[in-house]
């Protein structure tokens, strides 16, 4: 195989979009685990006491039923019973691509401005924001939890912005639930256990003026909260890079501290259970988590390595797609009809930086825009659960081409305003009714190497047309079918292996579709044996 497919990812993705996008493998590992405990009144220590040469490094989670521990995989598997499971303390990493200046913030109004070196933007499609600050600005009262590599406390555009711990606790001690954490006045470093959240990277700044750059202050420009309190809870290092460990304690602390939405920009390709369950914990105590969906043009679906925490199962999972200024899924945004559930903002985003401004590119500022919209929901209605909340601003997304419903659950992007006035747009109409007719079409099996057919499929008359894929075995992500429109235009991508399933349908009388190999590793192929169209 070609060098190998990890290495091709990470080099394709920083040379193209200069992201930290850092999706260890699970080679990585051999040193750190995470244990999850049975309901057990033994202790960890009692627990790991027969174990040799194992470190118990920390005990962390709601009802410490994790533990971090250090020593080599072949005495680490040989676990107690009182041991439900155990897993690697998988890594993460920032999903970045890169006022006087309001003009430059096409995502929260959009003019048809220029967009400095970057062309010219489309007039509407924006996330309403204007609109939308006639009805609320934000509240101090509705805390958003920033998990990411903290904030630049002196910036002239955020500083007013941020979360202020009132509990005052003993010196150098935790409150009897381990709710605070000493002098945490602004939030938490979990990178090194103290109370400095100062950004090291850049990301975190840059995550937070899109949620709340200072809108009162005359410089700079600003976010789409007016009026915000953001927790800082720093999870990530200087090079962007979190752990599972850090993830949890980083959830736990934001939920115990009364944070009602959380922003997580990062994620990695491994599911990880611990992480799961600290989730679908923070639900049960009523906190959404906004998800960045990823910066690699891949279907979350079924790809055999999606993006997490975005494609958790779990009600207060909010995953966020990026579109640019024209209204399209950016060219690097993730997306998957079940599990990304719409849009925002990630093209050329003029945001913070520390001690300035830069225009950035990313799920990463996706993500935020959304956070930011579900604060302001909250501000006018405490009472919406994390499910309520994600499915109002599904429903109210707005509509964007007829091929987003095959990618996005809403099929549209975020407007505040009807998010906030529970508008609901109607939705594109789709076929109710269609008609078989037999079609057989396949590739060589196995097909060759370092190719690219095109093959048109017509049906005189049809307004959608689609086919049934019987059989479908590409190697995944350098080989791929894409099926077109008879104007050309793109309306979904499959690779890898897949079950027997039917394509998106296109609009028109023809589809056409590109098969496209690489120079190595050629599979089986696919094989279409129906097709399906409507009049």
């Amino acid at each position: 195989m070609k060098l190998s497919s990890a290495f091709c990812f990470h080099l394709v993705l920083f040379c193209l979009v200069a992201s930290f996008a850092i999706f260890a493998e699970p080679s990585h590992f051999d040193a750190e685990w995470i244990m999850t405990k049975k309901q057990s009144r033994n202790s960890w220590k009692t627990i790991l006491a027969p174990i040799k040469n194992v470190e118990l490094v920390s005990v962390f989670g709601p009802q410490e039923r994790f533990a971090l521990v250090r020593g080599p995989s072949t005495r680490v598997s040989k676990f107690s019973s009182d041991v439900l499971a155990i897993q690697p303390n998988y890594k993460y990493s920032a999903l970045q691509r890169n006022d006087p200046n309001f003009g430059n913030s096409w995502g929260l109004l959009n003019e048809g401005q220029s967009l400095s070196d970057f062309g010219n933007s489309l007039k509407g499609i924006d996330v309403g924001a204007l609109k939308a600050w006639d009805i609320a600005a934000g509240s101090k009262k509705v805390t958003v939890a920033i998990l990411d590599s903290g904030i630049d406390l002196s910036h002239e555009d955020l500083k007013n912005n941020l979360w202020i711990n009132k509990l005052e606790l003993e010196p150098n001690a935790l409150d009897d639930d381990h709710n605070h954490y000493i002098n945490d006045l602004n939030g938490w470093n979990f990178v090194d256990d103290n109370n400095n959240v100062i950004d090291d990277n850049n990301h975190g700044t840059a995550v937070a003026g899109v949620i709340a750059s200072d809108s009162k202050n005359g410089k700079g420009t600003r976010g789409l909260l007016e009026n915000s309190s953001m927790m800082i809870v720093k999870i990530l290092d200087s090079n962007g890079t979190g752990s599972t460990e850090r993830a949890v304690k980083g959830i736990e602390y934001a939920v115990r501290n009364g944070a009602s939405v959380i922003n997580a920009s990062w994620g990695g390709t491994f599911f990880d259970q611990v992480l799961f369950d600290t989730i679908k914990w923070a639900n049960d105590e009523g906190v959404l988590i906004v998800c960045a969906a990823g910066n690699e043009p891949k279907d979350n679906d079924t790809d055999e390595r999606p993006i997490y925490p975005a494609s958790f199962h779990l009600p207060n999972i909010l995953s966020v797609a990026a579109h640019d200024a024209q209204g399209e899924l950016a060219a690097f945004s993730s997306y998957g009809k079940e599990s990304v559930h719409l849009a925002a903002p990630g093209v050329n985003i003029f945001t913070t930086t520390r001690g300035g401004y830069q225009w950035m590119n990313g799920t990463s500022f996706s993500a935020p825009f959304v956070t930011a919209a579900v604060a302001l929901l909250k501000s006018v209605e405490p009472s919406f659960s994390p499910s309520f909340l994600k499915e109002r601003l599904i429903q109210t997304a707005v509509p964007m081409d007829y091929y987003m419903k095959e990618k996005l659950s809403s099929g549209g992007r975020l407007n505040v305003y009807q998010a906030l006035k529970n508008m609901i747009s109607p939705k594109i109409p789709t076929p109710t009714a269609w008609i078989r007719v037999s079609k057989n079409l396949e590739t060589a099996h196995p097909y060759s190497n370092d190719t690219k057919q095109t093959f048109d499929i017509t049906q005189p008359g049809a307004k959608h047309l689609r086919v049934h894929f019987s059989k479908f075995e590409l190697e995944r992500q350098y080989d791929k079918v894409e099926l077109k429109d008879n104007l050309g235009k793109l309306a979904m991508s499959y690779s890898g292996k897949l079950e027997s399933f039917w394509s998106a349908d296109v609009l028109g009388d023809t589809l056409r579709l590109q098969f496209i190999s690489d120079f190595s590793n050629a599979e089986w192929g696919f094989s279409i044996d129906a097709l399906e169209y409507s009049n």
